[in-house]
């Protein structure tokens, strides 16, 4: 029984970290194309 809480644990940590990545690397996707089109509005 202890194994699969174990499992469970690591499972979680697992997905925790995933969704921390896929929020940063989708922050900075919109941070830099935000960027991008300010400075390009700014221009013109």
């Amino acid at each position: 029984m202890a194994n699969v809480k174990e499992h469970k644990e690591s499972t979680e940590t697992l997905k925790g970290t995933f969704f921390a990545t896929v929020v940063f690397v989708g922050g900075s996707i919109v941070f830099w194309t935000a960027l991008l089109l300010v400075l390009y509005l700014l221009r013109y």
